[in-house]
């Protein structure tokens, strides 16, 4: 299907929210039925009448793109294709002296990946548990904001923004997918005292031109912009509600951190290069609202997890005797650089540990440490002693690896129930923890458990 298509690079880098969106502004908003997007290698196969009007929307909404070498001239297939005429990318992409302004780049961009190889086994390794971090899905340490197109309406603050808010929740209700966007923008201030409400996500089923109607069927239901409105007590101003929607980009997923949840409102008192953003004009000239309050249903435990390793003050995930604990194991890794230890944390005991010398080119991966610590283990289950009795496979036990371990290896530890990973190295590229896999977090996997790393 991809032949003779248009290859686009995305980098979504690894973070399943930022495929979704991609797709909803494809498949959705844009409503282009084909196209392939290959996750692994972050690329974007489309038709070439599309690819043009998807970069620009892919690029202002926060994505790096980059055009392929062998792709054609896209300015030669920038035309739309028939019934494609009407879409209103005009008023969700900047103004052409706006968008050089603002540079037309991404809101956020996550840091490419380092391609070298050479130094991921001889780095200095961390040995001080106080200074590793939890890895944890790309979906928590992303910090693009996965916006997507949709509509609000700007309105005096007053009493009858909660008439508006129960009209629309009648009328024009979101879809549970969207439970997490506010119908009121209260986060953003406005010097004229009026208030962004949100109408609807942005699709070929909700235009400009549906949008236009929901604002003049909500005026004429409420009866607002009248002398009549006993709530308007602004009658040298009788336009409660401005009559033109507004374009808005708006996050497709609720946020998952206290951090999310500031990024996504970009707000007044969100960072300098959002803020930018937030004034930019579209090319009807309309100001583009950028970002939207949500909803946060946060989790303790991932808030603990995001401070390990990073504010010893205020991270309280372990306590210092725990760090210190921690400490003594990962500081028993000397001289071979892939060695591990399983640790029953209970008793503090170390139940079996393994090394292995430098990897040649002879060497076979069955001699991995990771692999031979854990068939040690099981072997304890043949011993006579009956306190490995009860011992099934590495539940409960903590692993202490001198260098993370490869897909094979974390694989095995994966299989093999193992609670925690304690890591001293990162390997680049190729290790199953840090990288694009992340094996321990896979929501499609039966089992997941906490890694610890030192920081990228």
């Amino acid at each position: 299907m991809s032949e003779g298509y248009t290859k686009i690079k995305v980098n979504i880098g690894g973070c399943k929210n930022c495929l979704s969106t991609v797709q909803h502004i494809i498949g959705v908003y844009c409503g282009i039925e084909k196209y392939v997007f290959n996750f692994e290698e972050n690329l974007l196969s489309i038709h070439p009448s599309h690819a043009k009007r998807v970069i620009n929307l892919l690029r202002f909404a926060g994505w790096d793109t980059d055009e392929c070498n062998d792709n054609p001239d896209l300015s030669l297939c920038s035309q739309p294709n028939e019934g494609e005429e009407s879409n209103d990318d005009l008023y969700f992409l900047p103004h052409l002296e706006d968008e050089v302004k603002a540079g037309f780049s991404p809101l956020c961009k996550k840091k490419r990946v380092d391609n070298d190889l050479s130094t991921a086994t001889y780095q200095n390794p961390c040995t001080t548990a106080s200074e590793l971090i939890a890895i944890l899905p790309h979906e928590v340490e992303c910090c693009r904001l996965h916006l997507i197109p949709g509509w609000c309406v700007l309105v005096k603050s007053g009493p009858y923004l909660s008439k508006i808010n129960r009209y629309l929740q009648t009328f024009l209700p979101l879809s549970e997918k969207f439970n997490h966007i506010k119908r009121i923008d209260s986060c953003r201030s406005n010097g004229s005292g009026s208030i962004y409400v949100f109408l609807q996500i942005a699709k070929p089923s909700y235009t400009w031109l549906d949008a236009s109607q929901t604002i003049t069927s909500m005026i004429d239901s409420l009866n607002i912009n009248s002398s009549d409105d006993k709530d308007n007590n602004d009658k040298n101003n009788e336009n409660i509600i401005t009559t033109t929607p507004t374009p808005c980009w708006l996050p497709f997923y609720a946020p998952l951190t206290r951090k999310h949840q500031t990024l996504y409102s970009c707000s007044n008192t969100s960072s300098k290069g959002i803020n930018r953003l937030s004034l930019v004009k579209s090319s009807s000239l309309q100001p583009i609202v950028m970002g939207w309050p949500c909803t946060l249903r946060a989790s303790p435990e991932l808030e603990e997890l995001l401070m390990v390793g990073k504010d010893s003050l205020t991270s309280s995930y372990f306590t210092q005797s725990e760090l210190e604990r921690h400490s003594s194991w990962l500081k028993r890794f000397e001289g071979p650089p892939c060695a591990a230890i399983i640790v029953n944390p209970e008793t503090n005991m170390a139940l079996a540990e393994s090394t292995t010398s430098t990897a040649t080119v002879d060497s076979s991966c069955l001699d991995h440490a990771v692999l031979l610590v854990v068939s040690a283990v099981a072997n304890l289950k043949k011993t006579p002693e009956k306190q490995y009795s009860e011992i099934y496979l590495c539940t409960g036990l903590d692993a202490y690896v001198s260098l993370e371990p490869c897909l094979m290896c974390g694989m095995a530890l994966l299989h093999n129930r193992i609670r925690r990973v304690f890591c001293c190295q990162r390997l680049k590229e190729r290790g199953a923890f840090t990288n694009a896999s992340r094996l321990h977090v896979l929501e499609q996997l039966n089992h997941r458990f906490r890694v610890f790393a030192p920081p990228s």
